[in-house]
């Protein structure tokens, strides 16, 4: 068994036989790690650097809290910033490791006047995409924002960064367009359901990423599968299944859309073709939000623990 490679957990040592069980959040990085857990010990010292220097930042300004700052962690701010951000700014040291800072600009609308401010994510990127974040902030106050553009700006942001979740996809050429509205749409009432149970304790958003390679099996091979008709009318599929990953066990969730011949273009509006698109997917160790997604009708599978 010497001459069989062996890899370790970059925090723990763990001896780990295959790549595969590797986690890597930074690009081109040798260095993997065996959990979730493990990355956030591993980085707590920059977390923590990175908290200091925000404190400084603001202190000699003279800015302390503002209140955009009640934005720092909310996911629609948070999701947006990291898949469509306004900029991007990168720094690398000498060992050539780089971190970014991703750069959102938004627009209070419950202001009377709608004043705009900056949501400020320090992180890695890993495969174009963000990571591991190190910190976040907001401000509405340019000076801070200055101090925030790090390194050199990307040219072109949007096209810099992949799309965050596997469920993105470019529609199939005889789809209407407006199919994207609907997406979006479905989306956005899926995630506000879902915000109304997520447990503070669950696997937070910005680490969804890290098990995108779940995608293709649940949807390939799920546990479960549930159709539900919502209150649009619009048919909603529900694909679980539960993973282990390291010392983790969790379920993975893909909602898929059942497209009707609306969104056909051309001749071919018969009503017999069938088009499933992705609305949203995500991993999550809570049994509750297990709850919230089995319901309707179960077509194949049997509910497990």
């Amino acid at each position: 068994m010497l001459k069989k490679p062996v890899y370790h957990c970059s925090q723990c040592k763990k001896i780990l036989p295959e790549l595969e069980e590797l986690l890597f959040v930074e690009e081109g990085s040798q260095r993997g790690f065996c959990s979730e857990s493990c990355i956030e010990k591993y980085f707590a010292p920059l977390i923590d650097h990175y908290e200091q220097q925000e404190k400084k930042i603001r202190k000699k300004l003279g800015i302390n809290d503002e209140p955009c700052m009640k934005y720092v962690g909310q996911q629609s701010y948070m999701e947006s910033t990291l898949a469509r951000p306004g900029q991007i700014w990168r720094l690398e040291n000498e060992l050539k490791e780089e971190i970014f800072c991703f750069i959102g600009e938004f627009k209070e609308k419950e202001t009377q006047y709608q004043n705009t401010f900056y949501l400020l994510i320090i992180c890695s990127v890993f495969d174009h995409r963000p990571s591991f974040i190190f910190a976040v902030t907001a401000t509405k106050d340019t000076r801070i924002l200055k101090e925030y553009q790090i390194g050199e700006p990307v040219t072109d942001p949007k096209s810099f960064v992949k799309s965050p979740n596997p469920e993105e996809l470019a529609l199939p050429s005889d789809i209407h367009p407006e199919a994207l509205s609907l997406l979006e749409m479905k989306k956005s009432q899926v995630l506000a359901a879902q915000l109304e149970k997520r447990s503070m304790a669950d696997i937070p958003f910005e680490q969804f990423n890290l098990y995108d390679s779940f995608f293709e099996t649940t949807l390939m091979d799920p546990d479960e599968i549930y159709r539900i008709k919502d209150q649009d009318g619009d048919v909603l599929l529900t694909y679980i299944k539960a993973h282990n990953q390291g010392d983790t066990s969790f379920y993975y969730y893909v909602l898929m859309l059942k497209l009707d011949s609306r969104y056909y273009q051309g001749s071919d509006k018969t009503g017999d073709k069938e088009v499933l698109l992705p609305v949203l997917s995500f991993p999550s160790v809570d049994a509750q939000m297990a709850e919230l997604y089995r319901q309707g009708d179960l077509l194949t599978g049997v509910t497990k623990n």
